[in-house]
């Protein structure tokens, strides 16, 4: 359903879904055909290839940054917002629960470049989560999707771009501004 609500009809356009877990998928001519196992083979509506890459870890990510500093998701993302690109350095590997691209089932998370004062700055860790959950599905999809030139979350317009991003997460601000470009 999330493909042909985001227009996934057309090959070349595709859709990342910021959700508990990470997906990117879009329609191809045909089944994907990945003896790695990275890319899920599906199948659309219409008989076309629907290959699909997956992350286990995405919008619980930051959530679990957000129920640690007990701060409601409105407040937290204006906070990451604010925050500059790249989190002055601190990055969360974002394995919190395994991984399953790459196939990592007993991997866990880190949070590496902590300098003094990063830990009183909720906002700076909300924006690392976030960060590291779309970079490791961008790292994830890459190797199977081309990279998209148009970042943009779903609208009603008439004509749909070509990138689209549902999910849970697709509204938050610091969401947004997160997503890795090419």
């Amino acid at each position: 359903m999330s493909a042909l609500g985001c227009g996934c009809t057309a090959v070349g356009r595709v859709a990342v879904s910021l959700g508990t877990s990470g997906t990117v998928f879009g329609k191809a001519p045909a089944a994907a055909r990945d003896p790695s196992g990275t890319v899920c083979s599906f199948l659309d509506s219409t008989g076309g290839g629907l290959p699909l890459v997956c992350t286990l870890n995405c919008a619980s990510v930051p959530e679990e940054v957000r129920a640690g500093y007990g701060l409601g998701r409105d407040e937290i993302s204006a906070l990451a917002a604010a925050e500059p690109a790249g989190c002055d350095g601190v990055s969360f590997v974002p394995f919190l629960a395994g991984e399953r691209t790459p196939n990592w089932p007993r991997a866990s998370g880190a949070l590496v470049g902590l300098r003094a004062g990063h830990l009183a700055r909720p906002g700076l860790l909300y924006r690392a989560a976030l960060e590291g959950a779309t970079f490791a599905l961008r790292a994830a999809a890459m190797p199977s999707l081309p990279p998209p030139s148009v970042h943009h979350v779903c609208s009603s317009r008439a004509s749909p771009p070509p990138f689209c991003i549902p999910g849970g997460h697709r509204r938050d601000a610091a969401a947004r501004t997160a997503r890795p470009h090419r």
